[in-house]
């Protein structure tokens, strides 16, 4: 075509799409982690979230989640904020003792962490004819690593299978 300037078109392109791409500090993993860097930073959480829940350490627990974590309790309440999730752990934790937790499985994108377990513990009821019974059940968590390398949840949902 005559008096078109033609320029080639991949240097324009690589020129035009450098911009567009995000700063290289901008999201995406914080750092790369190993499964068995991940499974370990797990099960230290699920150790230390028993370890409070079994001492009523509601506060200590609430510690492990993000200021705006929800927790969905096993009858489908709603719990939004660290706040609202430890005054729930404190009635929880009154009324229960002896848990128990494995955790069964989980997967990773980057920062974001899925885990999932079962659960028992030991809840008054005083309808039973010992004075407790034993509660199971499920819960799938999602955490996320932090800035500063430490893994916090940011959804927790339990579910009871009995």
């Amino acid at each position: 075509m005559p008096g078109i300037n033609r320029i080639p078109l991949l240097p324009v392109l690589l020129v035009l799409t450098a911009g567009c791409q995000a700063p290289p500090d901008a999201g995406g993993p914080i750092a790369t982690r190993t499964t068995s860097e991940v499974e370990a930073d797990l099960d230290a959480m699920t150790s230390a979230w028993v370890a409070m829940a079994n001492a009523d350490d509601a506060a200590g627990v609430a510690a492990l989640y993000l200021d705006d974590a929800l927790y969905v309790d096993p009858a489908g309440e709603v719990y939004d904020g660290r706040d609202q999730i430890q005054a729930y752990l404190e009635e929880t934790f009154s009324q229960a003792s002896g848990l128990e937790s494995e955790r069964l499985g989980h997967m990773s994108d980057g920062d974001l962490v899925v885990h999932h377990g079962r659960y028992s513990t030991q809840v008054m009821d005083e309808a039973s004819t010992e004075g407790v019974v034993t509660n199971t059940g499920r819960w799938v968590i999602v955490s996320e690593y932090q800035p500063d390398g430490s893994l916090r949840i940011r959804l927790h949902q339990n579910t009871w299978t009995n």
